[in-house]
């Protein structure tokens, strides 16, 4: 995360398979130009991302006052250094904490303070065109989503309560 803005230093480290060596893969956003950004411009804040198809899909957070959409940016999982622009964006009325994609690849999951929010996957590409579900859950701060399998998740939230969700 980035609740303050300011970091300039964004990195996602790549571990390898042997779990003994990791490289750095390096952004920062192309319309980021100060360190915090003016109250009333973008936050970049990103705690929620993924990995499918040799790509990260990075989700911005979107701040409690909701003022500005969600936006999806892709990453190469290549190690470098990386300018990044928004692909697509959606209005989401709470902090988007976590982000998860099945394991067959056909739905990813967007995690908020109130909700799962569910997308589908078509033709391998990733965007905010396909809504395919929402679940309410309860409003705590929740941070953490994983699939366990195509129909369940895991969910954890700030009060250390484990969640599990099967979608039918």
């Amino acid at each position: 995360g980035n609740n303050a803005n300011n970091r300039q230093a964004l990195e996602v480290y790549k571990l390898d398979s042997e779990l003994t060596s990791a490289a750095k893969i390096s952004f920062r956003y192309a319309d980021q130009n100060a360190y915090p950004p003016p109250s009333n411009q973008l936050k970049y804040d990103c705690e929620a991302f993924f990995h499918y198809n040799d790509r990260l899909y990075l989700f911005s957070k979107n701040g409690i006052n909701q003022q500005h959409p969600v936006r999806l940016y892709q990453l190469s999982d290549q190690p470098g250094s990386y300018t990044i622009s928004p692909v697509d964006s959606i209005r989401i009325k709470s902090p988007v904490t976590s982000a998860a994609i099945s394991p067959d690849g056909t739905t990813f999951a967007l995690l908020t303070y109130g909700k799962i929010l569910l997308f589908a996957v078509k033709d391998e590409v990733i965007n905010f065109a396909y809504p395919i579900g929402c679940f309410k859950i309860l409003k705590k701060q929740a941070e953490a989503i994983v699939f366990l399998s195509n129909n369940d998740l895991l969910i954890t939230n700030e009060q250390r309560q484990i969640y599990q969700v099967t979608r039918r």
